[in-house]
């Protein structure tokens, strides 16, 4: 035992080694602080500053799309033109919205996401439904028909995904769903032609809209529990290579029937594979936490490192009464987004890339899924870069064991490591991987200035 001590006190006795063993130390503890700490409000809004400042340093950065047959958005937006040239209307006529779906299939879009609410009813003297409601449901009660048909071409079918309308405000303890006059057209027979999709973000503390839910739980008229897939989500599902739609509605049966089908909020008690993609019920950001990574910023066109459209905004006036007078060919095996950027439609939220409206989170959430980057590492990854990059710092100390060159090696940090984990590591890892560097360097200029301070008043007093 003697010898073990005698070897480590030899070890010690090298300045190199010993200044590495105290960085390795005091980098370490700063990791497992970090790691321990991880689920704290602090550092997670810390977390979330960092990814913030980095999404508006690489916005509108965005890989070659068809490298991985992700299709490009087009948005048909109702702005303040179009709102205002409709006579400012409580919600969007029916008719015009009617149009706009029906130019989105004539031009064979990949996709279409009505982002506009459908539940309420157009007013009118008793009764009956107005003859515009009325318009809208019968093209989807027909559409359904069509599609249905054996040998139909699945380029004259595109999915169509409305916003279903949830009371969040009920007593019950979880949301409840509000009536629509399209709900005995739109039932679970229509899918996947046409179906209901949550559209459910919220803005955190400082009231930027950072996460949204893969799904959500409702409770149905009859008490009886159900779960809406997001938006996002059934995109994913319609768009993505190893994903079929049935899949995500096979994963979303598979889970209701794990509930006790009471309008109960349960948490998920197991981890979910599907699409390629592992949901684990472990995972601090959890279902309801998806992070959105923002690539694309409120404009009216948006390419990538290719040059090829990703996101293109049309005011949508144009689309709604025939005959056309506009280029359809931009919607042709595109996302077409039906959406709303007007002053007076409340629907602008703060982001991580400025303001925007909701339609432009819900396709920077999409694009989240379809191009996601890797906001975290596992343990040991982490454990092993820190530990090289502490090694780096060690030689640094040992060369220039200065208080001028731990002023130098600060500067070095920050605008050498700093940027290199920011390329090669993206999202939120770059943030835990430099704070424990920032954290190491701090407390040796600390010590560093300490005795610097002491051996000054020392001789000063001597």
């Amino acid at each position: 035992m003697s010898s073990f001590f005698q070897k480590v006190k030899l070890l010690f006795a090298n300045s190199f080694l010993r200044n590495l063993a105290i960085n390795l130390f005091l980098g370490l503890l700063v990791v497992s602080g970090m790691l321990y700490f991880s689920d704290s409000l602090w550092l997670m809004e810390a977390e979330d500053a960092s990814m913030d400042w980095l999404m508006q340093v690489n916005q509108n950065t965005i890989l070659p799309i068809h490298e991985n047959n992700i299709p490009p958005v087009v948005m048909l937006d109702v702005d303040d033109k179009t709102y205002y040239d409709w006579g400012r209307p409580l919600f969007t006529p029916r008719k015009p919205l009617k149009n706009m779906i029906e130019v989105a299939v004539e031009a064979k879009a990949r996709l279409i996401i009505v982002d506009l609410d459908v539940s309420q009813r157009t007013h009118v003297e008793g009764s009956q439904l107005h003859l515009d409601d009325q318009i809208l449901k019968d093209y989807l009660k027909g559409y359904i028909a069509k599609c249905k048909e054996k040998n139909r071409d699945k380029t004259a079918c595109p999915p169509i995904i409305l916003r279903r309308a949830l009371n969040t405000r009920s007593s019950s303890s979880v949301p409840t769903l509000w009536s629509s006059f399209l709900d005995d057209v739109v039932t679970h027979d229509a899918a996947p032609y046409v179906q209901w999709a949550s559209r459910q973000f919220y803005p955190a503390a400082d009231g930027v809209v950072r996460r949204w839910k893969l799904w959500q739980l409702t409770c149905a008229s009859d008490n009886q529990l159900e779960v809406i897939p997001s938006v996002e989500l059934l995109v994913m599902g319609f768009v993505k290579e190893e994903c079929v739609i049935q899949d995500v509605q096979n994963t979303l049966h598979f889970l209701l029937k794990k509930y006790d089908n009471s309008c109960v909020p349960q948490q998920l008690s197991e981890t979910v594979n599907f699409c390629g993609w592992t949901i684990n019920r472990k995972d601090r950001r959890g279902i309801n936490n998806q992070r959105i990574t923002y690539r694309i910023s409120w404009a009216n066109l948006v390419l990538d490192e290719a040059k090829n459209p990703v996101l293109t905004v049309l005011p949508a006036q144009p689309y709604t009464e025939p005959p056309l007078q506009e280029s359809t060919e931009a919607l042709t095996d595109s996302i077409v987004i039906l959406g709303k950027s007007y002053s007076e439609g409340y629907d602008i939220y703060s982001t991580s890339l400025k303001d925007m409206p909701g339609t432009l989170i819900i396709v920077n959430a999409i694009y989240s899924l379809l191009q996601p980057e890797k906001i975290e590492l596992p343990i040991g990854i982490r454990l092993f870069i820190n530990v090289l990059f502490i090694g780096f710092i060690s030689i640094f100390f040992n060369e220039f064991f200065s208080y001028g060159g731990i002023i130098v090696l600060s500067i070095l940090t920050i605008f050498i490591l700093l940027p290199l984990t920011m390329i090669f590591f993206h999202g939120g890892v770059w943030f835990n991987l430099a704070l424990p560097l920032i954290g190491l360097v701090f407390i040796r200029v600390i010590v560093k200035y300490q005795v610097y301070l002491t051996k000054k008043l020392y001789l000063r007093f001597k």
